[in-house]
């Protein structure tokens, strides 16, 4: 069994209960050889088109490229470096490493919706393995101009349509993919509405992934609670409310303080703590219409001023829940908790610490890795993390969890199936040397997971994401000069468009102007040196009045409008 490595500290997994084996079990796959001698393919093999229309699926799709070579492959058929066995593919260690990543040269992966235009270096990595990138994403999405630079080939897809359709056009490009490059080797999406079409294509073509229904359960919310609930594992009181009918109910169940959320959606959007009746009904009513008028468009999920916009712009085969829930509010520090899994095992988790957010609307602030809680906690809220996994049955690649250590012990907030966004790279790579893009990559594409992470932090990171700290229009992006270059700053960079409106978080869901990340010898340096660039930038933000504001450039979108999905 492999060992599981956290900063400074290698812990073996624990075994399932048995109320999480059970559970888990219909859901659990299989671990697949990394090594299987290639076939011939079939003379009529079925196409992806009439396999996903027949509803058939989990053959070898190995068939592609092994009709051409008799050497070893993977389970998808992406051919292995002559020498290279299995026992050099498992193994934790900087040989074992550069062996996998040496496979994915030459993998044609298949990319299904490639997010916001921030996520272009995710793209530029797997290029740089001699990986070739094909992206299936809607007709206007920046990745169509990036031909050449992030991806080898584009292929439109009308998304706004419902997802069977979509899934179906999908089949038809991979057969035109498979065609073009000789094979397709992985399947995977990097987009959090993206996660429930890849698992339904990879489970029709046969592809390693997250199962249908697993991923259905980490992206509600709701879904969520019921299967930690039934797998005996402690989770906050919590209650779908599909009609206003249903508040009172929700309120005598949960109590107060509670949080009103979406069962589904990202980066806190609807996200609202009440304190009373009177504040669930208000706050009920508010969030439907934000709901009402957020829509995901071309990489990025927006709220738009007008909910026939937001219905115009919709890409609807990409899931995006609107429902709401109530939910017990969870006190004490909140982390985030970055895992690969290979084979249903957990081989690499770490804990980032999380500040406190601004509420009532939970806007994230800032973030340090290594994590200053005690060894104790980040292992129990490791432990939360593995329970939960396997309460929903999540056995495959990049699983970012959100976790709180509460005064009652670590509890769940929510899992998303696929690498965290924002900073949650970088930190990794800086923290321990370990590459989520990387990890994805080969999970997808058949290989084993076994990254060698430091043992001790190779970096002390602290990160802020600044919020407006008043209402008004972004007047330039000067106020950011003084610490670009700046030796022990990683980057800064603005958020928000010169022209944009913004909002502070006292006049409702904040805007973030800026972000920044620095290291220092140590994670308190680091944390007290972030904090004092934030300031700074506070203090000297230009931030007019809107009359102020004339002539100004119209931004191409609105501040805020990319999440960190």
């Amino acid at each position: 069994m492999s060992a599981l490595t956290v900063i400074g500290r290698r812990l073996a997994p624990q075994p399932r209960t048995a109320a999480e084996a059970s559970l888990a079990a219909p859901l659990a796959q299989p671990r697949p050889a990394v090594c299987a001698q290639a076939r011939p393919a079939p003379r009529r093999q079925q196409t992806a088109v009439a396999r996903v229309a027949a509803g058939t699926g989990r053959r070898s799709v190995a068939a592609h490229a092994a009709a051409k070579t008799s050497e070893a492959a993977t389970a998808t058929g992406l051919p292995l470096p002559k020498g290279v066995g299995e026992a050099l593919l498992r193994e934790r260690s900087p040989s074992g490493q550069a062996a996998r990543e040496a496979a994915l040269n030459g993998a044609v992966v298949l990319f299904v919706c490639a997010g916001y235009g921030k996520k272009r270096f995710i793209y530029e990595k797997a290029r740089s393995l001699g990986v070739k990138a094909i992206l299936v994403d809607s007709p206007n999405h920046w990745g169509r101009d990036c031909v050449g630079d992030a991806f080898d080939a584009f292929y439109p897809v009308d998304l706004s349509r419902d997802a069977d359709t979509v899934l179906a056009d999908i089949a038809t490009i991979y057969d035109g993919v498979v065609k073009e490059f000789g094979a397709v080797h992985g399947i995977c999406s990097f987009s959090d509405l993206a996660q429930p079409l890849v698992a339904r294509l990879c489970a029709q073509l046969g592809y390693p992934a997250n199962s249908v229904e697993a991923v259905a359960c980490a992206r509600n919310k709701d879904l969520t609670r019921l299967a930690l609930t039934a797998a005996g594992v402690p989770t906050p009181s919590h209650m779908l409310i599909q009609s206003p009918s249903q508040l009172e109910e929700a309120a005598k169940l949960v109590g107060f303080p509670s949080v009103l959320k979406p069962v589904g959606g990202s980066e806190s959007i609807g996200v609202v703590r009440v304190d009373n009746e009177a504040q669930l009904a208000e706050c009920y009513e508010q969030l439907q219409a934000i709901m009402r008028a957020t829509a995901y468009k071309d990489g990025s999920l927006s709220t738009f001023e007008d909910e026939s916009d937001a219905k115009g712009s919709a890409n609807a085969a990409l899931e995006f829940f609107t429902d709401l829930m109530l939910e017990q509010y969870m006190d004490g520090a909140e982390v985030d908790v970055d895992i690969v899994m290979s084979g249903g095992e957990v081989v690499y988790a770490n804990v980032v610490d999380n500040w406190p957010t601004f509420e009532p609307w939970f806007q994230e602030t800032g973030t340090n890795v290594p994590s200053t809680l005690p060894a104790a906690q980040q292992e129990e809220l490791i432990e939360m993390a593995k329970s939960s996994l396997a309460a929903m049955g999540l056995t495959h690649g990049i699983q970012h969890t959100e976790l709180k250590y509460t005064s009652r012990g670590a509890r769940l907030l929510e899992v998303n199936p696929r690498m965290g966004g924002k900073c949650v790279h970088i930190e990794n790579v800086l923290s321990t040397g370990v590459c989520m893009v990387v990890e994805q990559l080969l999970a997808s594409c058949g290989l084993p997971n076994a990254p060698p992470a430091a043992a001790e932090p190779l970096n002390h990171i602290g990160e802020y994401s600044i919020n407006a700290p008043r209402s008004g229009v972004l007047g330039d992006h000067e106020f950011l000069e003084k610490w670009v270059d700046h030796p022990d700053v990683v980057y800064c960079r603005p958020l928000a468009e010169v022209g944009a409106r913004l909002r502070s978080p006292q006049d409702g869901f904040p805007t973030w102007i800026a972000e920044v990340m620095v290291r220092k010898p140590t994670v308190q340096e680091a944390i007290t040196f972030v904090k004092s660039i934030h300031d700074d930038i506070c203090e000297n933000a230009n931030i007019l009045d809107p009359e102020d504001a004339m002539g100004l450039p119209e931004p191409a979108e609105a501040a805020g409008g990319e999440t960190s999905d």
